[in-house]
């Protein structure tokens, strides 16, 4: 049956934070009586959820709105949004670059999406131009998701905080997220409840810097608490911390609590003291290290994942020698590395020459991605004969007849037997056969 309102398609780039709003707009406009579809020639409402802390993510955007100029041609009654990170650093600059686009939203202005898509319609048919709503006021922020969010089977994300008060140098999401919201503890509990409620076994909390939240005299610490312990749980997770707010306090409730998973994703960024100064990060790698040894201490065989950007302006061969070190020492078990893009408008982009050749920014990738490819191999090498719980969350992305999940520690497991369907959004106590770089194989412990 045909949805009275027509169907909506969203495409979204980008992190966590952009896939819980797209499950918010999905839910907005499920509510107004849209019906999701799979693809663009076929929807009435498109929406490019973006992300714009690397400046490939725009050419992306670019790229697919040129694909969808002929759409719109042919369906001039479709409307095409713009929507994310994107959408509020560019605002209407998005419309003069492409024309066939009817709406502009800023990621805080989620909440009045409904009522955008109205205007936009109109706007459209009356003046052939779109809309563009990219406010940051705090009370555009939107935390209600409609009562969806599920990640995937048994999994959700849950947003306790939006936006960011850091001012790294390279940065550009205090620009396209403002500063920081945070949401009443007594309500991220509540819906952490019901999601439990509807059969939720993974809770992951997110924010910019998830870990800065706070709630009057609560700190994160006293939210994971507080959410650890709400009963059927089984697992929590959380994502980005910022190691200047990584205390203590968070490391013990981390081991305190069997359903905090065992691994932190705290992003680093580089390896040396003078880069990190100039990017303005608020830590040093001594201070870094502290806090890995003493959570390696509370939790044995946590896993700990990070961010590293190599050729930020100024960056020398020896700074990059001490990321490589950093590696070395850290033995992370995942790493997500970038290239330095200017981003406009920060500090870094209007203060500093990008004086490290494209063409070095590449070799040093490469170098660093082969060197951690290497530790990861060996960290996962360690988990073979181990027996660990696996939430199935779907099929491989390399083999479709294979159903995939994750270990608390956040791997990728494999699961060569598991019934696709029926063992789905369940945890499955596996036994880990063999070690890949990126990945775990097992098969169903028995």
């Amino acid at each position: 049956m045909t949805s009275p309102r027509g169907s909506y398609f969203i495409k979204t780039w980008g992190c966590q934070m952009n896939v819980q709003d797209e499950q918010k707009m999905a839910s907005l406009l499920q509510d107004e009586g849209y019906t999701p579809t799979t693809s663009a020639e076929h929807a009435d409402v498109i929406l490019l959820n973006t992300c714009s802390v690397r400046e490939k993510s725009e050419e992306k955007l670019f790229d697919f709105l040129g694909r969808l100029k002929n759409l719109k041609t042919k369906s001039p009654q479709t409307v095409i949004g713009v929507t994310g990170c994107v959408a509020q650093q560019e605002g209407e600059a998005v419309i003069k670059r492409a024309g066939h686009v009817d709406l502009v939203m800023g990621p805080r202005r989620i909440g009045r999406l409904p009522e955008l898509l109205t205007q936009a319609r109109t706007r459209s048919a009356v003046t052939r131009s779109g809309i563009v709503d990219t406010a940051l006021d705090d009370l555009s922020a939107i935390f209600w998701d409609g009562g969806r969010g599920v990640r995937s089977g048994a999994m959700a994300y849950l947003t306790i905080m939006e936006g960011c008060n850091m001012g790294c140098a390279f940065c550009i999401v205090p620009r396209t997220r403002g500063r920081e919201v945070h949401r009443p503890m007594a309500q991220i509990v509540e819906e952490a409840r019901r999601r439990v409620g509807q059969g939720i076994l993974e809770i992951e909390l997110l924010g910019q810097t998830v870990n800065a939240y706070r709630d009057g005299r609560k700190a994160f610490h006293h939210l994971l608490e507080a959410v650890a312990i709400i009963p059927g749980l089984k697992r929590l997770r959380f994502t980005s911390s910022h190691p200047a707010f990584f205390t203590a306090n968070t490391a013990a409730a981390m081991a305190a609590h069997e359903t905090i998973c065992p691994h932190l994703h705290l992003p680093v960024q580089s390896g040396s003291d003078a880069v990190l100064k100039a990017m303005r990060r608020g830590h040093g790698i001594a201070d870094y290290f502290r806090r890995l040894e003493d959570l390696r201490r509370r939790i044995p065989g946590v896993a700990i994942s990070t961010d590293l950007m190599v050729g930020f302006p100024g960056e020398t061969e020896q700074d990059f020698q001490a990321t490589l070190d950093l590696l070395r020492q850290a033995r992370f078990s995942q790493v997500y590395a970038f290239k330095y893009s200017p981003r406009p408008g920060t500090t870094a982009a209007t203060t500093c020459d990008d004086d490290v050749p494209e063409s070095l920014k590449g070799r040093r990738l490469t170098q660093l991605f082969a060197l951690q490819e290497e530790i990861s191999l060996e960290e996962n090498q360690q988990l073979v004969g181990r027996t660990l719980p696996v939430l199935l969350a779907g099929p491989s992305r390399r083999d479709a007849s294979v159903a995939s999940g994750r270990t608390p520690c956040n791997r990728v497991v494999n699961v060569h037997g598991a019934r696709l369907e029926e063992d789905m959004g369940r945890i499955m106590m596996a036994r880990i056969t063999a070690a890949h770089r990126h990945s775990l194989s097992a098969k169903p412990a028995i």
